[in-house]
């Protein structure tokens, strides 16, 4: 069973997400999906999601993450954490095509993971 994370990171009445790429050999390809990632061997959550969240997006949690809720599958764990933008840092784009800011009513129209739109 593999562990990997998600942030939902809020930004008013937003939430950031990332455009995957369009690479049919990756999960969820061109949908917009919450960032995070898997865990490394022996890693904690919390740590991966803020080890994650830098390489992904140059964005320093400057806290420890608030454990918002646990998914499980049959073959993976996802860890879901809750933090609140701190309206100083600007997010990047290091993987994938986008990372935006994201409201309930614009999410509607785009292809957006499975289950996202319900943790938001």
């Amino acid at each position: 069973m593999s562990k990997g994370t998600a942030l939902i990171l809020v930004n008013a009445d937003k939430v950031l997400l990332q455009h995957r790429d369009d690479k049919p050999t990756i999960n969820w390809p061109d949908h917009w999906v919450l960032p995070g990632g898997g865990c490394e061997e022996g890693e904690k959550p919390s740590d991966a999601i803020v080890r994650e969240m830098f390489e992904e997006t140059g964005y320093r949690l400057t806290r420890a993450p608030q454990p918002f809720r646990s998914i499980q599958s049959d073959s993976d764990t996802i860890a879901v954490f809750l933090e609140f933008y701190d309206g100083k840092q600007q997010i990047h784009c290091y993987e994938g095509q986008a990372f935006e800011f994201k409201s309930l009513q614009e999410m509607a129209p785009l292809k957006v993971e499975p289950g996202t739109i319900e943790l938001s």
